[in-house]
């Protein structure tokens, strides 16, 4: 009777490894805010290894906050713990890591630094039990025709302290028959979400499009006497939209250059970069989409808009212009023809 929206319901694989993948996220985000608490601990001190280092949580961040614990307190010897490719002098590093120490600032840095060793092991574990998940659900699977060896045309995927210690583009690609992990920025956290949210099959989606709006990423127009009245797009409560997003985010600051970076400039030139966040995202939701339903493997070139195509919607756009603000060709000092 219309009286229940329609529902996307994953398969049983997919609704196994959900609740893990989101404890995953949970964890690491607790791991995360226990890092900003010795931060905030540290700032009371007037150490300011925020300062110091961009992220905290990097390899010389935390090599910091381990001497510290073990009660390290000279500026001299924990500046000499900073990586050398550290932007700030020597000196600099030495001021601001000279602090005024007291009992209670040890025992929260102490405390709070436990806390993330023991969240950081948990995730470990939990990495370990996905690892057992996916090798069970994968054995006797063979590998995609297309591809004899998986790492052929695989792009090498940056790892930071919480991407998940599993190769899951391996395992995604025996699932899913494609690599998704070629386009750039789906790394193994956007993996991981992936087959958690969706699983192994995009076949409920009759096309790109319902696909897209699904994940919220067009306009849902209510309209009534032939007036819009809004334009919000659909709210999804899993986790995969967000991750999609960041992924587009992680595109538009790419140095490299690729198609879906330069789409990421060209809109965000246009109408701001949170809008461009979103296009972008509706553009990858698409461009996987394709994949999983035609089998074929992600190829940049397609994306790249040809100039012919960049020209003749150049010459679309001025001739509206031209017909918008009724301008001759005697106007221009030309002479002007079009349909």
């Amino acid at each position: 009777m219309g009286l229940l929206p329609p529902v996307f319901l994953p398969d049983e694989f997919s609704t196994l490894i959900r609740p893990l993948v989101r404890l995953r996220r949970s964890l690491v985000e607790d791991a995360a805010d226990y890092i900003r608490r010795i931060q905030k601990a540290l700032r009371a001190g007037n150490v300011r290894l925020d300062a110091v280092l961009t992220d905290t949580n990097s390899v010389s961040g935390l090599r910091v906050i381990g001497a510290i614990c073990q009660g390290q307190e000279n500026p001299v010897e924990l500046a000499a713990l900073v990586d050398s490719g550290c932007k700030k002098k020597p000196a600099e590093i030495i001021e601001l890591l000279r602090g005024n120490w007291n009992g209670a600032m040890r025992f929260e840095v102490r405390s709070n630094y436990r806390l993330y060793l023991n969240l950081q092991a948990e995730i470990a574990e939990l990495d370990k039990e996905l690892d057992r998940h996916f090798t069970d659900h994968t054995n006797g699977i063979d590998q995609p025709q297309a591809v004899a060896d998986p790492t052929v045309g695989r792009q090498k995927l940056r790892q930071s302290r919480n991407t998940p210690r599993l190769p899951i583009e391996q395992y995604a690609h025996k699932l899913l028959g494609v690599d998704l992990s070629n386009i750039p920025g789906f790394g193994r956290d956007a993996l991981l979400t992936f087959m958690a949210e969706v699983g192994e099959s995009i076949a409920k989606f009759h096309s790109a499009k319902a696909f897209a709006k699904w994940l919220g990423f067009t306009p849902n127009n209510k309209a009534s006497g032939g007036k819009v009245l809004s334009k919000k797009t659909l709210k999804n409560k899993s986790t995969l939209p967000n991750t999609f997003r960041m992924v587009a985010n992680s595109l538009g600051n790419m140095k490299k250059p690729n198609p879906m970076t330069a789409f990421f400039q060209r809109i965000a030139y246009k109408a701001g970069r949170i809008k461009a966040i979103t296009a972008t995202a509706r553009k990858l939701a698409v461009v996987v989409s394709k994949m999983l339903t035609t089998g074929e493997a992600y190829e940049p070139t397609k994306l790249v808009r040809d100039a012919e195509q960049v020209k003749q919607q150049q010459i679309r756009q001025m001739k509206k212009k031209l017909v918008k603000f009724g301008i001759t060709g005697a106007d221009l000092g030309l002479l002007l023809t079009w349909p």
